[in-house]
């Protein structure tokens, strides 16, 4: 007991000072040249696969469209309307695969960039399968 409280009176030596914490390894911060590019491989293969099927696609949809025939998912009955509601479309599409891209949002960029090209994919079957051409 006397060993006890004679502990309790008697200075301990200090602590170690702890060390200030080290910055993140270099491997781990993206650096500015670093960053992903817009216009890289991915997304330049799904503009040029975005613009030879939209291509076809408004093709398509034009000669049905001169030839007599409707468009049953198009409001308007005009070869112009077509391709303007297209367009704005592709246009829509890519818009927002850029402001994901400007936010980091990477996988919802090429969701974007990739769905386009599918969707048109899907419209030149349909026509197909309902002769439209």
């Amino acid at each position: 007991m006397i060993l006890t409280i004679a502990l309790l009176f008697t200075t301990l030596p200090d602590m170690p000072v702890a060390k200030p914490s080290e910055p993140l390894e270099t491997r781990y911060t993206i650096m500015p040249s670093q960053r992903p590019k817009f216009w890289d491989k991915p997304g330049k293969s799904a503009l040029i696969a975005n613009i030879g099927l939209l291509g076809f696609d408004m093709g398509q949809t034009c000669h049905n469209l001169s030839s007599g025939g409707h468009e049953d998912f198009l409001p308007v009955h005009s070869c112009a309307g077509a391709v303007g509601i297209l367009s704005a479309e592709a246009i829509a599409a890519w818009s927002g695969a850029y402001l994901a891209h400007k936010h980091g949002l990477h996988k919802l960029e090429r969701i974007l960039e990739w769905t386009m090209p599918v969707v048109t994919t899907r419209a030149i079957i349909y026509s197909k399968q309902h002769n439209a051409w």
